[in-house]
């Protein structure tokens, strides 16, 4: 679904950086801006459960576990008075994922593609989904994002102030991350509202250029029945009687 297995989320974010107390070579920066993060191997399922209708508007819920997720977070801070910038690499083991989301659907557009059309591709499977990215408004808006992971690996690395503390700040901050993982990876389910409002605002970015590679050219359904061309009406609702009682 997700074109070559791999998803990259704009997030712009300021993080505090909580430094224990210690003697550090290079003095440690205060916070730290997350530019985006990079997530790969993403059709290497080990469960997955299809998404299902819960209580409440056009709201639907799943989940999906991983057998490992490689992880790349860009980045900057400031340190000794310079920008500097930060490429990190984490490969989180076994990471589960609950999601809840609403689904809310363009129902012109949704006429344009029904059928055939749908199935042909990630981009037009997308295009029927309301998006109004002037107005900051995404018809797939992530309420919940749970993660958990049992473990992971991280390093870092750091470009900006010269080869010898390039290394020296990279080494501080990969042992300071290394030696607090047990607490990163309890802290990561608390973090259900501040990732889902990440990953909504990485959505409205992304959907807009993904929905624009379903070509103007196949937008047209594709409901064919016995050889014959038949129309999709654009209608806010049908109603079905089941007289037949067919399942």
């Amino acid at each position: 679904f997700i074109p070559g297995s791999t998803l990259t989320l704009p997030m712009n974010l300021d993080f505090p950086l909580h430094i224990p107390v210690g003697h550090w070579k290079i003095p440690l920066p205060a916070h730290f801006t997350l530019i985006n993060i990079t997530l790969s191997d993403l059709d290497d399922f080990k469960t997955l459960h299809p998404a299902r209708f819960l209580s409440g508007n056009f709201t639907w819920g799943g989940d999906l576990a991983l057998r490992e997720l490689p992880v790349t977070l860009r980045g900057k801070m400031v340190v000794l008075g310079k920008e500097v910038s930060f490429d990190a690499t984490a490969q989180l083991a076994a990471p589960s994922l609950h999601f809840e989301l609403i689904a809310a659907f363009n129902r012109t557009k949704l006429c344009e593609v029904w059928g055939s059309v749908m199935d042909s591709s990630p981009s037009c499977l997308l295009w029927p989904m309301m998006v109004q990215p002037e107005e900051d408004i995404s018809g797939l808006n992530v309420t919940s994002l749970r993660v958990n992971v049992s473990d992971f690996t991280f390093n870092l690395t750091v470009s900006g102030l010269g080869s010898f503390l390039n290394d020296e700040l990279g080494k501080q901050l990969t042992s300071i991350v290394n030696k607090n993982k047990a607490n990163i990876i309890a802290m990561l389910p608390s973090l259900d509202a501040r990732m889902a409002g990440v990953a909504t605002s990485g959505i409205l970015e992304t959907l807009p250029k993904l929905q624009s590679q379903c070509h103007p050219s196949v937008l047209q359904p594709d409901t064919i029945v016995g050889g014959s061309q038949l129309d999709v009406l654009n209608v806010s609702r049908v109603c079905l009687s089941n007289n037949a009682a067919f399942v």
